[in-house]
């Protein structure tokens, strides 16, 4: 598995565009947030496996550079990759910076119009 800095020109534009969406869902979930922002890191990590599969999946199949249909992982493989993952700083600050994005806040142009409005 390699690192986000490992990743360079085209590939970490594809990388990138293949994480933002997983990352920004993890990232949403409350009780993740809850958990981890508590220092239970571990227990953040598990509710994020329970509730975002697929999510884990894409992450772990882009960091592989495979479609995640090809992606396979098991008892052993799966926390060795989850370690590597938790280990890379740069991924760790990506997670860090999606953080901002809260199921309360919204980007979109419609509410932020209409507050401008008020």
């Amino acid at each position: 598995m390699k690192k986000l800095s490992e990743f360079k020109d085209d590939a970490a534009l594809d990388v990138i565009a293949n994480l933002i969406e997983p990352v920004i869902e993890i990232c949403q979930d409350k009780d993740v947030a809850t958990q981890f922002k508590a220092g239970k890191q571990g227990a953040a990590i598990a509710t994020a496996i329970r509730a975002h599969k697929s999510a884990i999946m894409t992450i772990m199949a882009a960091l592989e550079e495979v479609p995640v249909e090809e992606y396979h992982c098991n008892m052993l493989t799966l926390p060795m990759d989850l370690v590597g993952l938790l280990n890379d700083e740069d991924m760790i600050s990506f997670f860090k910076s999606q953080g901002l994005v809260t199921q309360d806040s919204s980007g979109s142009a419609t509410v932020t119009t209409e507050e401008s409005k008020k």
